[in-house]
């Protein structure tokens, strides 16, 4: 069986979720994509159409499963979600905000100038908006 098992990289997470929470622990992303050289990125992982991911407790406990729908932010370390296209990427400085919640950052726009507006962005397909 073990033929059938999809390598992962375990990332160190930090969960914002609806319910007002914040919990600590770890989730596992594919050691691979056919889309670039290494494990997948925590922003690719979180935007694909699986509704619920594995999650393991920092502070011990069950791992469970965690619903994306419940996940209002998720932390990871900068190091993992760098991409080489965001040097070609239009970068934007903003403001989220999540009820009494709020996160500055950059936020990059690829694509054609005539669809490189923040706008663009939050209407295209993802769910999770990637904030640097």
């Amino acid at each position: 069986m073990s033929q059938f098992v999809v390598p992962t990289v375990e990332v160190e997470v930090e969960a914002l979720v609806s319910d007002g929470r914040l919990i600590s622990g770890s989730v596992f992303l594919p050691s691979g994509t056919p889309h670039h050289a290494g494990p997948e990125l925590p922003f690719e992982w979180l935007n694909e159409p699986s509704g619920f991911v594995a999650f393991k407790p920092a502070a011990g406990g069950a791992p469970f499963l965690l619903n994306k729908d419940a996940v209002v932010c998720l932390t990871v370390p900068a190091a993992l979600d760098s991409r080489p296209s965001d040097e070609l990427a239009e970068a934007h400085e903003v403001t989220v905000e999540a009820g009494p919640h709020g996160w500055t950052g950059l936020l990059r726009v690829e694509g054609p100038p005539e669809k490189s507006r923040v706008l663009d962005l939050l209407n295209g397909e993802e769910t999770f908006l990637r904030l640097v």
